[in-house]
């Protein structure tokens, strides 16, 4: 019995040595005092214009034990929005939610009142603009870039809708690009205008990357005749010569040339002799990697010329 006596004097002296330390002791004085501002509950279809402060100050009397213990509590106002309305709002700032420690009066508080203006959300469709960063490796260049989706849904104030006529993606990095790629990119609101998403934020980027062609025309190919069975003895060509328009990748090393184009034409010999004048397709042959665009003309004659004592023979 004693000794719970004994602990229970000891248990009460902690507790008024502590009261004593909270409620008055040493270094009582006036404090500055900031916490942060939380507001909820704003009816979603209200929109705060403008900036609402963030922090309260407060000017406390108080010990120095007291503010420890308001400091390890970090506390926060919550400001309940919920009554708000479209147009001017004058909301008090309550304390109630801080429990300051008993002993503690507030002589001032700054700002007492948080005063706004609310204004009804509206919603616009807008068109997506992609922000291209970098250039594909060289030789290669940005072919297409496709987004889907191209258009998203946006809500703010009216006035601010209606400044705005288009929203930009996050940078999409194209460095080095060779071939085609998907990218998945944000889509950039400036937070300052108190726009948001309504659908959707993550945008798909399909890049189509290409190479960069160089084109040339190389206007006197001789045309090669390869013969079949029954080669003639003689024939003609016409025209003998033709036109060829090849390209070929900006990043190929040697830049191509006339000799390196042929172009050519099969011929039935047999068949030659029993027509005596056939028109064929050319066909151009080119160095692999070089693309043949265009033969001008597209076929040539090649007519039959019957040996004799007094005729030349005409070879190609």
């Amino acid at each position: 019995m004693r000794g719970r006596i004994y602990s229970l004097a000891v248990s009460m002296a902690l507790a008024f040595c502590l009261w004593l330390n909270l409620a008055g002791g040493q270094d009582t004085g006036i404090f500055d005092f900031t916490v942060p501002l939380y507001l909820h509950s704003l009816p979603d279809h209200l929109l705060i214009k403008g900036e609402v402060p963030k922090f309260v100050a407060l000017r406390l009397w108080a010990n120095a034990a007291q503010m420890r213990v308001l400091s390890d509590q970090r506390a926060g106002l919550p400001l309940d929005l919920s009554q708000a309305q479209e147009g001017h709002n004058t909301f008090p700032v309550l304390l109630d939610a801080l429990n300051l420690p008993r002993g503690v009066e507030v002589s001032e508080v700054s700002p007492r009142m948080i005063e706004f203006e609310a204004m009804a959300i509206s919603s616009k469709m807008l068109p997506v603009t992609p922000v291209v960063v970098g250039l594909p490796a060289p030789g290669y260049r940005l072919e297409s870039l496709n987004l889907d989706p191209a258009i998203v849904t946006v809500q703010g104030s009216m006035e601010v809708l209606g400044q705005v006529h288009k929203i930009e993606t996050t940078p999409l990095a194209v460095d080095g690009l060779t071939q085609d790629a998907v990218f998945v990119v944000n889509v950039a609101l400036p937070a300052e205008r108190g726009l948001s998403i309504v659908e959707p934020r993550e945008i798909q980027a399909t890049v189509k990357v290409s190479q960069i062609l160089t084109q040339a025309v190389f206007s006197d190919i001789p045309v090669q005749i390869e013969t079949g069975k029954g080669e003639p003895a003689s024939f003609t060509v016409q025209p003998a010569r033709v036109s060829v328009t090849v390209s070929w990748p900006a990043s190929r090393r040697r830049p191509v040339r006339a000799d390196d184009i042929r172009a050519q034409v099969s011929v039935d010999g047999e068949q030659l002799k029993s027509e005596g004048h056939i028109t064929l397709p050319v066909v151009a042959v080119a160095p692999d990697g070089v693309r043949i665009m265009a033969i001008n003309p597209a076929s040539v004659g090649i007519s039959y010329v019957p040996p004799g004592p007094k005729e030349d023979k005409v070879k190609p």
